[in-house]
């Protein structure tokens, strides 16, 4: 339970950068033609995905301090087709450091964005 805590106070940092990737985001757009703006595009699509799913993960590691257990959230991915069926499960040790990827994923993107902005 800590755990899930943990990560989901960790995760929920992560909304610090999204105003900067916004605004880097939009300085580029403003700035940006041809090959660049594309790959703005790109790198700000990118940016976006990782904060849906920072977000999601801090909202399922949420449930899991609050007592869902983690077999009952890969069932209903599995309802869903989110995740195939009859996947391996992972444990919450696994599922935290695969979250806490996403997370440098977004710092690492935004130090990219920030470089994209300087050199365009």
């Amino acid at each position: 339970m800590t755990l899930s805590q943990t990560v989901s106070a960790l995760l929920a940092s992560a909304k610090i950068l999204l105003p900067f990737n916004v605004l880097f985001a939009a300085f580029t757009f403003w700035q940006a033609n041809g090959v660049w703006f594309v790959l703005s595009a790109i790198i700000s699509a990118w940016i976006a995905y990782l904060h849906l799913r920072i977000d999601f993960d801090r909202r399922i590691f949420h449930a899991f301090a609050q007592g869902m257990q983690p077999e009952h959230f890969d069932f209903a991915l599995q309802i869903m087709g989110l995740q195939r069926i009859k996947a391996p499960t992972r444990d919450l040790e696994n599922r935290a450091k695969g979250a806490i990827k996403l997370l440098k994923y977004l710092i690492y993107s935004t130090f990219i964005q920030l470089f994209w902005l300087i050199s365009a």
